[in-house]
Parts: structure tokens; C-alpha cells; sequence
């Protein structure tokens, strides 16, 4: 379904939609997602349609996740009863605070990497304030390119330090002392490989 097809749909029929989600079974390994879904549908805003617009578009990702994947999610927030809860509401904070509605599809692809284990919940925790802070289209620029400069003036890289995906610093070469270039942080490099191993395997 198209992003704005979808948009309509959800607007048009928030409660539908709503009690679908809330009986997902993803949803009930992520349990307060489902009270947030409901507190929506008592709301019943034009902000809480478009939260659960978020929400859809962030599920819709989980679900090219193979059983196998699906129980390893289950056992991993099974076992880390206190991380759940973290996780739970850092989900639900970023997808709150995003103001576009692809930023959903990349807090997925943190999860997903999340459950695999390729990152810690420190990790994704900063990757999730990263997608909130940054220009989607500078954070797919810096994602999908094959190698990253380790010195750099573009543009994007100089707008993604105010996300800690970049930092900056001076030339190492004559001539170079006076100037500022970009390079990836490490949470940079970690959101590089995280979100290349999730476009791989699904």
C-alpha cells in the first residue's frame, strides 16, 4: 500500500485499524504498545490517528521477520524483563516524536538489529535519538553510501553532527590545519552496519 494511500486509510478508519494492532501478535510481546494504542483510541485525536499511522508503518516492517526471527524477539524481551520495558518506551517516545512518517521503517530496522544482537540497548537507544534529531534524506544519504570519506565538507555530514552520527575535525595535512572537516561517529558506523545487515537479510 502506498504511504499516502495508507495515510488516508488509517485517518479514515482509526478504530478498525487500532483493534487490528492491538490484537498482533506482535503488539502483546510489546505490551505497552498495545495500552498506548488504546489510550489513542479513547483520545481519538487527528495526533493519535497519526501516531497510529507510526505505529502500522513500524509493525508493517516486523513483518517480513521469519518465525525463527519472531521467536528469538519473544525470548529476547522474555528474558530482559527490564529492557523491555525500556525498549518499550523508547519505541514509543521516537515514533511519538518523529515528524516524518518514514523515520518509522528505520526505528524497526534499529529494533530488528536490536534483537539480533548486532547492538546494545546503550546503542540503540542513541540511534533512536539519532532518527529523531536528523533530516530523513541526510540519514538515508549517510546510510546507503557503499564507503563514507574519512574526511569530509559535504553538506549532510556537517548537519548529521548535531544528530552524533558525525563529528568534526581539523586537517592532518599542510594546508588542512584551518579547516573543519566531517567524519562517522562510532554510533555513526554502528547504525551503518546495523541498518546494512537488516536491508540484507530481509
Amino acid at each position: 500500500m502506498k504511504e499516502t494511500n495508507m495515510t488516508e486509510f488509517v485517518l479514515e478508519n482509526f478504530e478498525l485499524v487500532a483493534d487490528n494492532l492491538i490484537e498482533d501478535e506482535l503488539f502483546k510481546d510489546i505490551p505497552i504498545v498495545g495500552h498506548a494504542i488504546k489510550i489513542c483510541k479513547i483520545k481519538d485525536g487527528i495526533s493519535d490517528r497519526i501516531f497510529i499511522l507510526k505505529l502500522l508503518k513500524f509493525f508493517s516492517s516486523l513483518n517480513s521477520l521469519s518465525e525463527d526471527k519472531r521467536n528469538k524477539m519473544k525470548k529476547t524481551l522474555k528474558t530482559k524483563m527490564e529492557e523491555r520495558r525500556k525498549v518499550s518506551e523508547k519505541i514509543l517516545l521516537t515514533l511519538d516524536n518523529i515528524s516524518e512518517l518514514k523515520k518509522s521503517e528505520l526505528v524497526a530496522y534499529v529494533f530488528i538489529s536490536y534483537i539480533d544482537e548486532f547492538i546494545n540497548f546503550e546503542e540503540f537507544n542513541r540511534i533512536c535519538h539519532s532518527i529523531n534529531t536528523a533530516f530523513y534524506e541526510d540519514i538515508i544519504f549517510f546510510l546507503e553510501m557503499d564507503s563514507l570519506p574519512a574526511k569530509s565538507k559535504d553538506d549532510y555530514m556537517k548537519y548529521l553532527s548535531q544528530a552524533n552520527l558525525t563529528e568534526p575535525h581539523n586537517g592532518e595535512n599542510y594546508g588542512e590545519a584551518n579547516q573543519v572537516f566531517y567524519r562517522s561517529t562510532r554510533i555513526g558506523d554502528k547504525f551503518r552496519m546495523a541498518y546494512s545487515n537488516v536491508k540484507e537479510n530481509f
